[in-house]
């Protein structure tokens, strides 16, 4: 696991040991690194992609690839296996900042459907204004 942080005093070894010192014998491996600042202009997700179907090498490959040839973004991305230890299926959920028309990503996917054997929903993001 990661994770990011702004510490306003103190040095990366400083934090590192009180994390070490905090952890004890949990078994917990810390690792602490300074980072620089970074302004990235990253698009927010607009669209969750959901594929299933039989397990089987390639899957993230293929489908991460095409997004990124189309000029999409893959801002999270999960897989798990589900369903009956007996007929397992595997579930692969991402989010994607897609940069073209609404229509355009499902119509970009489409020939991984019957090329993987898959079933593939495109939903767009609702994002809500707090």
């Amino acid at each position: 696991m990661t994770l990011i942080v702004r510490c306003e005093e103190g040095s990366a070894d400083d934090l590192e040991r009180q994390l070490s010192d905090a952890t004890g014998q949990t078994g917990i491996m810390v690792a602490v690194r300074e980072v620089g600042e970074e302004n990235l202009d990253v698009a927010p997700p607009t669209h969750m992609l959901s594929v299933y179907g039989a397990d089987k090498p390639g899957i993230v490959f293929r489908v991460t690839e095409r997004l990124a040839q189309a000029g999409a973004n893959v801002t999270d991305l999960n897989s798990r296996m589900i369903g009956a230890a007996d007929q397992p299926v595997y579930a692969l959920m991402l989010e994607v900042a897609w940069p073209g028309e609404q229509d355009g990503l499902r119509r970009e996917l489409d020939p991984l459907v019957q090329e993987l054997g898959v079933e593939l929903s495109v939903h767009p993001i609702e994002t809500d204004l707090l």
